[in-house]
């Protein structure tokens, strides 16, 4: 279940294996459509958000949100700038299936295929704090523009 490499390592192949997988321990991973649609999820992002692989594949990103029933126009532009190949990073507020509200550190990366075209979008994110709002911590909601810096 969730997103892991599990073909056998072979020569120079031992080294990227075992990064990915030290990494997917230890970060939220996902893919999405160009469209925002959850392609892909490893277990730690399962295991934070509290969703099952079934609930997030074939759903909006936008379920995601704190408030997904009103999405700030800069998260629309953000899909379309990953159509570009422009990638994100950042501080973002997101909420779980539990209703707590999750402070995560993003990475938002174009993924692409080999004629160079746009495929996919992979986040990596690590949480920051938990509970934010119902313990009561002051954050400020900001907006995607104000949070999700260009990587350029």
């Amino acid at each position: 279940m969730g997103m892991e490499l599990t073909s056998a390592p072979q020569g120079d192949d031992l080294a990227p294996l075992a990064c990915f997988n030290i990494i997917s321990r230890y970060h939220c991973i996902a893919r999405f459509g160009l469209g925002g649609i959850v392609e892909a999820v490893n277990e730690t992002f399962l295991s934070t958000f509290g969703y099952n692989e079934a609930e997030l594949i074939g759903a909006h990103h936008r379920m995601l949100l704190v408030d997904s029933s009103n999405p700030d126009p800069a998260y629309e532009r953000m899909w379309s700038d990953f159509s570009d190949g422009v990638a994100r990073k950042g501080e973002v507020l997101r909420r779980a299936k539990s209703g707590d509200v999750l402070w995560l550190q993003a990475v938002y990366c174009p993924v692409f295929d080999d004629r160079e075209n746009v495929a996919s979008v992979l986040k990596v994110a690590t949480l920051k704090k938990a509970d934010l709002v119902d313990n009561g911590v002051d954050v400020p909601l900001m907006t995607l523009s104000q949070n999700l810096d260009s990587l350029s």
